[in-house]
């Protein structure tokens, strides 16, 4: 997978809106993060008209709450991920959508990431939502290790088996530390990416998916578009 994550207006506080996916499109990308926000107001179906152009330009949308930034919020998340207009929302696009739980969340502990998410996969799945679910790993997306640890009984948890793992790589790592990463991964039958990364070591790690014969990443632009690429590296 090859995605972009691209802010449409003047910062990450607003959602996304359909107006940039166009110009994401020509970058290559085949899949786009849809910022969303359950407390802001915001009917859920105001997303649709960015997943419909997103699935239109033959991209697959990633729709993510940005509410438990570094926080460990979740029940209200998933009240809004289970209401009916949500869940008819999601249904309806039930082929060309993957839902990102929470953004960067903060659990205080391995033991209560592993229960807590185990409890909101399952509410979930009851619900009726069949996608595949996106879990970012704690300390703001950056512990790619827990996800490592706790993956495997996540995935277990779920009735469907269906998860992605996503880390937010802003930390430097030993050249080799990527590529351990990844492998890592795939022995533990984990479907992992590489939601962002910084731009600090980003030319050891774009070439790991051509090691392991997967999709690259793409440039990611918006605030951050200095600083920031994001790639979607699977490594299952």
């Amino acid at each position: 997978m090859r995605y972009a994550l691209l802010p449409c207006r003047s910062g990450v506080s607003e959602p996304v809106s359909p107006c940039t996916l166009p110009e994401i499109a020509k970058t290559g990308a085949n899949s786009v993060r849809l910022f969303w926000f359950a407390r802001m107001g915001i009917a859920i179906g105001e997303a649709e008209a960015s997943i419909a152009t997103a699935v239109d330009k033959g991209m697959l949308p990633i729709l993510e709450l940005h509410d438990s930034t570094c926080a460990w919020e979740l029940d209200g998340l998933v009240r809004y991920w289970t209401s009916p207009e949500a869940v008819q929302l999601i249904q309806k696009y039930q082929s060309n959508l993957i839902i990102n739980i929470a953004n960067e969340t903060g659990p205080p502990s391995a033991e209560e990431f592993r229960t807590k998410y185990s409890e909101v996969v399952q509410t979930m799945r009851a619900a009726g939502i069949h996608v595949p679910r996106m879990i970012d790993g704690r300390n703001c997306g950056r512990d790619a290790e827990l996800l490592l640890a706790q993956g495997p009984a996540l995935l277990e948890a779920d009735p469907d088996h269906n998860l992605i793992f996503s880390a937010h790589l802003y930390d430097r790592m030993a050249p080799g530390g990527y590529g351990q990463l990844f492998d890592a991964a795939r022995a533990k039958k984990l479907t992992l990416v590489i939601g962002e990364f910084a731009n600090r070591g980003e030319h050891v790690l774009v070439r790991q998916p051509a090691r392991l014969g997967q999709g690259s990443g793409a440039h990611a632009a918006g605030q951050h578009q200095e600083y920031v690429r994001a790639a979607d590296v699977a490594a299952r």
